[in-house]
This record gives structure tokens, C-alpha cells and sequence, in this order.
């Protein structure tokens, strides 16, 4: 841990991808720091690059300029594609990621249980509805007890039941000290849990909006909207 400074730094990060006539700039210089205990909801619409600044935080993706520091190895992720074998059972799975990051199986299991996945350790992974999935990648981004944190959209396709119980980790893992940061498109349970909003429009980060400023006269929702011009 990193006392009283950041996990996690990005200073005027560009990425440009090469289109099949003209580049794609999909970041334009964008700067933030993550700190322990924060959770950091970050928030635009598709296409904005909320994905490629994850996976440049995970070093998946190189940079086009800019300065990306990571100060801790115990990252914990859940990106867009999925990471475990559809295949394989759970308890395959787990086992396998288990020995991979030299975690007991049976706090792998113990993951497992806080999201609600642990009675279906013996089912395959491809019979699993995409709520399931969610909650079984995030269990998995969890097994390193991950002082980073970076969620991809984890509330994609949860019922309500199934988004109370991420917050409920999301809340654990902040307090425990864990620096997290989720994008999402989803504004109300943003609200709940977040403590500032990093606002992304067309590579470029519009706001920087700490949580105690999100009111019941001032919306997520309206400041969402103002700062994205609609």
C-alpha cells in the first residue's frame, strides 16, 4: 500500500489507433490518480474511452504519450471479454486461478460466497446466464485481496438482487483501503456507492466531481448530463 499518496497515476495520456483511412484518437490527454479508499465512478457515453484507459492501466495497451504509474502488483480486474473457461466448471476455474496466484482454494471459495456464486461450484461456466458470469469474474478479480481495482461495466446484465450484492463487495473492498475504479453506464447505482465522478467525453475528461456535490436537487443524472452537453 502506498500510505496517503495514490495507487494509481495517469498524466496527459493520449492513445491513437490507426483507422483503415485516418487515425482514432481515443484519448486526448487525460490526467487522474487513484487513492486508497476511493471509488471512483467513471462515467460517459459509448465510445468515450473508458475501456482503453483500463486496459492502459493494466498495461494491455501501450500509450501513445503520457506518464501511467501502477504502485501496487495486486491488481484485481474485470474487462469486457471473459477470463474464465466456459468449458471448465467453477470449481475448475477457480482451482486454476487459485494455484496461479498461490491463493488456498478455499478462500477462493470464500470469494466466491460474497458474490452469491458459491453453490455453483460444480456447473459449467458456459451454462451460466450473464449476471452469474459478472459475479463469478468479479469473485475472480478478487482472489489477490487487490489493493487496484478496475471494473469494466461489472453491473451489465445483473438483476437487482445481484447489483445490491456489488455494491455491497464494492463497499467492503473500499474500506478496506482498495483505490477502485468502475465504469458504468449506470448512473443510479453510481450514485450509491461512488465517492467522485470522473466525467469522459471523446477522450477528454470533462469533470472531476467529488461525490459530496451529487445532490437530490443536483442529480448524477443532470450533472451526466450537463457535462456531456445534453
Amino acid at each position: 500500500m502506498v500510505p496517503g499518496g495514490s495507487l494509481a497515476e495517469l498524466r496527459d495520456v493520449t492513445k491513437v489507433f490507426r483507422g483503415k483511412k485516418n487515425p482514432v484518437q481515443a484519448l486526448g490527454g487525460i490526467s487522474f490518480s487513484l487513492a486508497p479508499g476511493e471509488l471512483v465512478g467513471y462515467l460517459g457515453p459509448n465510445g468515450a474511452g473508458k475501456t482503453t484507459t483500463v486496459r492502459i492501466l493494466l498495461g494491455l495497451l501501450k500509450p501513445s504519450s503520457g506518464t501511467v504509474m501502477v504502485r501496487t502488483q495486486r491488481v484485481g480486474f474485470v474487462l469486457d471479454v471473459p477470463s474464465l473457461y466456459p468449458q471448465l466448471s467453477l470449481r475448475d476455474n477457480f482451482r486454476f486461478y487459485a494455484r496461479l496466484l498461490g491463493v488456498p482454494f478455499e478462500a477462493a471459495v470464500a470469494k466466491l460466497e460474497q458474490v452469491g456464486m458459491a453453490g455453483h461450484l460444480e456447473e459449467k461456466v458456459e451454462t451460466f446466464s450473464l449476471g452469474m458470469k459478472k459475479r463469478a469474474e468479479l469473485a475472480r478479480a478478487l482472489l489477490n485481496e487487490p489493493e487496484l481495482l478496475l471494473l469494466d461495466e461489472p453491473a451489465s446484465g445483473l438483476d437487482p438482487e445481484a447489483q445490491a450484492a456489488l455494491r455491497a463487495v464494492l463497499e467492503q473492498q473500499r474500506a478496506a483501503g482498495a483505490a477502485i475504479l468502475v465504469t458504468s453506464h449506470d448512473l443510479y447505482n453510481m450514485q450509491l456507492v461512488a465517492t467522485r465522478f470522473l466525467f469522459l467525453k471523446a477522450g477528454r475528461i470533462v469533470g472531476d466531481v467529488p461525490a459530496s456535490e451529487v445532490t437530490s436537487s443536483q442529480t448524477l443524472e443532470a450533472l451526466y448530463r450537463e457535462r456531456m452537453g445534453g
